[in-house]
């Protein structure tokens, strides 16, 4: 269900931001090695697993998830895994795609800092009324951790 995941998703998100000191969870954002839809506003697939921060721990034999989120100027992600298919049959189930266009990373609190949630700028694509052409709708400027909320809900919130 939908809906379950991605407010187990959010859960796990906040857990991840709260703290004055670097988290690192069992608890992954979404499954590693999300091959399909896994319940998020935007498909985000394997190939971003560092951005999500989710590394494979070889001391725990095991993915962990944390804070770090790094996407990057020229990310760009559909709302559906199959726009990593073949083409020609991913465009008609396209609805639209995020492109980043500047980021700087996200870092955990330390003792000595806060946390900084980082930078992402980032444009929305929308297909053409006719669906021939993906169009700019809008360019949102968020946090690293609010672009990440938004990838999971689908909410804009820039103060995250």
């Amino acid at each position: 269900m939908e809906s379950a995941e991605r407010a187990e998703a959010l859960k796990i998100l906040g857990k991840l931001l709260l703290g004055r000191r670097e988290r690192k969870s069992e608890e992954l954002l979404r499954p590693c090695d999300a091959a399909a839809s896994h319940g998020w506003h935007v498909y985000v697939p394997p190939s971003f697993n560092r951005a999500l921060d989710m590394k494979f721990d070889r001391k725990k034999g095991m993915f962990m998830q944390g804070s770090r989120f790094a996407f990057k100027a020229g990310d760009r992600l559909y709302d559906t895994h199959k726009a990593y298919g073949k083409w020609s049959e991913a465009v008609p189930e396209i609805h639209f795609c995020v492109e980043v266009r500047r980021a700087s990373d996200a870092s955990p609190a330390s003792r000595t800092a806060a946390r900084n949630p980082g930078t992402v700028e980032f444009a929305v694509y929308g297909k053409s009324a006719d669906g021939s052409v993906f169009t700019e709708q809008k360019t949102l400027s968020s946090t690293q951790d609010g672009f990440v909320w938004f990838l999971i809900s689908g909410e804009e919130c820039g103060a995250r």
